[in-house]
């Protein structure tokens, strides 16, 4: 993926979803992306923040 040339938000979102076609599942270089959303009440950032406290004690 190549950064926007824009600095207007709604351009930068355009070129992204020109660039991957599927925002869902992507390539990043040679790293496949793919995202999934569970149906849970907790949020990105406190899974976020356990995901890094577990990482800290290992």
């Amino acid at each position: 993926m190549k950064p926007a040339n824009s600095n207007t938000k709604g351009n930068k979102i355009k070129s992204y979803l020109k660039q991957t076609e599927n925002p869902y599942c992507f390539l990043s270089g040679k790293t496949k992306v793919t995202m999934r959303f569970s149906d849970t009440s907790q949020t990105i950032e406190s899974k976020l923040r356990q995901y890094f406290i577990t990482m800290n004690h290992r």
